[in-house]
């Protein structure tokens, strides 16, 4: 499947700029006789001056908000905000140094989520060239995955983006299902999330309460754009998209550009029923899920966590260096425990209808 697919790679130049005359003026001085303490002068010149400047740069950087320190560009992810409420330091550390902490339960839990994905659907590699490609597959990738949740109630790994005051946040929903109701027996849509666990431990307080924010914001995002009221200027923005650039991606040249996917994307978000206020968090072991916890949305609470959370990226606070107790979100909802339910494909594999989804190698 991934060989019939046009492989387009995409390409970073980087340049590198010498000072030619900075060295020949050096070159002629030599030429020319002259003395080598004043050459040694000049020299030491030049690297007290590029210390100085280093330094003032460093001083200058330090005295930024973390979104513009760490190139953020006003864009954060959903488990961003989620990750600061178990750890602000843990976060702050992370972005100074590149060094991302990846325990063995992480590892564990991405090739978990892998596994269901692709019971969900196929994934085709594909590697783009322009952040227009790049921002053009995940919509079309929404698209799609959209109109396997409208036929056939279900889809996994759906990615979504919303504007909240200065900010745009950005996440993946582990799973989407449209079911009935329980009081009004109307179809409605229900946000689901998977935490996979090394052991059949329950989560601590901090876990739940950051796994909770996280769904409670994916419902506000899946309303708001459902609704039409998602900002894509800010996203392009952020992203340093032209809407208006032709896609040079195979798989996205029928679709012309970004303005086009933009109006297909909202189309498609606004043909789903209701929102369902209550999502399902599950934690299981081995495939086994052994807890699970019904999350009632707190509209206003989670705005106010998210503000919150945000001004530590405005630079209006310092990192907390102890896990954040925000009173807005809630530890945990409604608990099922000891659940012996061993996942299965929704669908058989020799009935299952074949959805692709482009998964962008940069």
């Amino acid at each position: 499947m991934a060989e019939e697919s046009e492989i387009v790679r995409k390409v970073k130049k980087f340049k590198g700029v010498s000072k030619k005359n900075e060295l020949e003026e050096l070159e002629v001085l030599a030429s020319e006789g002259a003395d080598n303490l004043e050459i040694n002068n000049i020299i030491d010149d030049i690297e007290d001056y590029l210390k100085n400047s280093i330094q003032s740069q460093n001083s200058q950087t330090a005295t930024l908000p973390p979104v513009i320190k760490f190139n953020k560009n006003w864009m954060l992810s959903v488990t961003e905000l989620s990750c600061q409420l178990w750890c602000e330091k843990q976060v702050e550390y992370t972005l100074l140094t590149g060094r991302k902490r990846v325990t063995e339960e992480m590892e564990e839990g991405i090739k978990r989520h892998e596994e269901l994905e692709l019971e969900d659907h196929d994934l085709v590699e594909v590697e783009v060239e322009t952040e227009e490609d790049y921002l053009g597959l995940k919509l079309l990738n929404s698209i799609v995955l959209l109109e396997q949740l409208v036929e056939t109630g279900k889809c996994r790994e759906l990615w979504l983006f919303d504007t909240i005051e200065n900010y745009t946040f950005s996440g993946i929903i582990d799973q989407l299902t449209i079911a009935m109701h329980r009081r009004t027996k109307e179809k409605c849509v229900i946000i689901s999330d998977t935490k996979t666990r090394k052991t059949k431990r329950d989560p601590s307080p901090s876990q739940i309460q950051g796994a909770s924010l996280q769904v409670q914001l994916y419902c506000i995002m899946l309303e708001d754009t459902k609704n039409g009221k998602v900002n894509f200027e800010k996203l392009y923005e952020s992203l340093n998209c032209d809407k208006y650039a032709p896609f040079k991606s195979v798989e996205l040249m029928p679709e012309g550009c970004l303005a086009n996917l933009q109006k297909k994307y909202l189309k498609a978000f606004k043909k789903l029923p209701k929102v369902s206020k209550m999502m399902n968090l599950e934690y299981e072991h081995e495939g086994i899920v052994f807890r699970k916890s019904e999350v009632d949305l707190k509209r206003e609470n989670i705005l106010l966590t998210v503000n919150y959370l945000c001004t530590f990226w405005d630079g209006l606070r310092e990192a907390d260096h102890v896990k954040l107790e925000v009173q807005n979100v809630p530890v945990q909802g409604r608990v099922h425990s000891n659940t012996a339910d061993r996942r299965q494909s929704p669908v058989e594999s020799e009935d299952r209808k074949c959805w692709k989804i482009v998964r962008c190698v940069i």
